[in-house]
């Protein structure tokens, strides 16, 4: 596994997290460091965005699924009004 680098520019935020990381290990009873929060922190937003990505694919299919039967209505209507028509002798 490779290892990330992560600087802070502010203070304000390695503050956060060290009293983010406390809160949770207080909290769960488990000891949890800043750099586990930090993981959970990417990996939430990870998960967010697949789940995202799943819901606008899912949208897609039912919106491909809907231009295929309203192709076969279309096709349907139009093979009966040219048999009506036809059947006029238009």
């Amino acid at each position: 596994m490779k290892e990330i680098v992560v600087r802070f520019e502010h203070d304000e935020t390695l503050t956060y997290l060290t009293r983010r990381a406390k809160e949770l290990s207080e909290r769960s009873g488990k000891k949890i460091s800043r750099n586990q929060l930090i993981n959970m922190i990417i990996e939430d937003d990870m998960k967010k965005f697949l789940s995202q990505n799943r819901e606008v694919d899912m949208l897609k299919d039912s919106l491909d699924d809907f231009k295929h039967i309203l192709q076969q209505y279309i096709d349907t209507n139009n093979a009966l009004l040219y048999r009506a028509f036809e059947a006029d002798g238009i």
